[in-house]
Formats: structure tokens, sequence, C-alpha cells
């Protein structure tokens, strides 16, 4: 497994569970405008579609299992 083919992915997975903290019940507000930014730059390198598409999927469901 090559080393970014996993970064993609833990980054998705980082920024649902930053989002999910924003909101009830946890409440932080303040890492709204903050928890996107791994996620972002991750997909600005990001070369394969398919590992795009797969931590958008990780993304949703980190913040729907936590939320």
């Amino acid at each position: 497994m090559k080393r970014g083919s996993w970064r993609t992915s833990a980054a998705g997975v980082v920024s649902g569970a930053l989002f999910a903290l924003a909101f009830p019940p946890f409440e932080l507000p303040v890492l709204a405008p903050l928890a996107l930014v791994p996620w972002i730059l991750a997909l600005a390198t990001e070369e394969k579609r398919g590992r795009g598409l797969l931590s958008g999927v990780l993304f949703g469901i980190t913040y729907w299992c936590l939320s």
C-alpha cells in the first residue's frame, strides 16, 4: 500500500469527525469552518477519483455516526 493511498481517506474521516463536533450534541461551532480544511487539502492533491469518492463516503459515514 502506497503512503498516499490512505491519506485522503484519513483526511475524510478526520474532517467528518471535526464537522460532527461542530453541531449538537457536542456544539463546538468554532470547528465548523476548520473541519473541512484537511479534507479539501487532501482532495486537492489526490490523483485518483475513486479514492476521492471513498474519502467522501467515509466523511459522510463518520459524520453520521458521530452526530
